[in-house]
C-alpha cells in the first residue's frame, strides 16, 4: 500500500502488516478439547506469532449444532412410534375385519403363520 508515494518499508524500514493465513478445520477438529491443543502446535512452526480464533462462537456453534440434532433425533423417533402404530392398527383392522373367514379357516385346521401370512403381505405390499 502506498500513501503520498510512499510504502510502509520506505518509511519505516519494515512491513508493520505481518503475512495471515486463515485455516479452516472440519467437524471433529471444531471440539472445544482439540482447539488448544492445535493452536499450541501450530505456534511451534517457524514464523508463527500468534494463532487467533473465536472460543464463543465455536461454543455457541457447538451447542446450537448439539440442540438441533437432539430435537431431530427426537422428531425421528417420535415419527418411527407413528409408523409403528399404524402399521398395527391396520393389521388389527384388517384381522377384524376377515374375522369370520379366519374363524372358517381355524375351523378347517389352518395353522396360524398360514393364516397370518396374507395380512402382513398385504400389509407391506399394497401400502408402499
Amino acid at each position: 500500500m502506498k500513501r503520498n508515494g510512499r510504502g510502509f518499508e520506505d518509511f519505516l524500514g519494515f512491513n508493520p502488516l505481518p503475512a495471515s493465513i486463515d485455516v479452516g478445520c472440519m467437524h471433529p477438529m471444531q471440539m472445544r478439547t482439540v482447539l488448544p491443543l492445535l493452536k499450541k502446535k501450530i505456534l511451534t512452526y517457524e514464523g508463527v506469532r500468534d494463532v487467533i480464533y473465536q472460543k464463543d462462537l465455536i461454543y455457541k456453534v457447538n451447542n446450537n449444532v448439539r440442540k438441533i440434532s437432539i430435537a431431530i433425533w427426537l422428531s425421528v423417533f417420535l415419527l418411527f412410534m407413528i409408523a409403528l402404530t399404524l402399521i398395527n392398527n391396520t393389521i388389527r383392522l384388517s384381522v377384524y375385519a376377515k374375522r369370520f373367514i379366519i374363524r372358517t379357516m381355524q375351523l378347517v385346521g389352518a395353522q396360524n403363520p398360514v393364516i397370518r401370512r396374507p395380512f402382513l403381505i398385504k400389509v407391506y405390499i399394497t401400502d408402499f
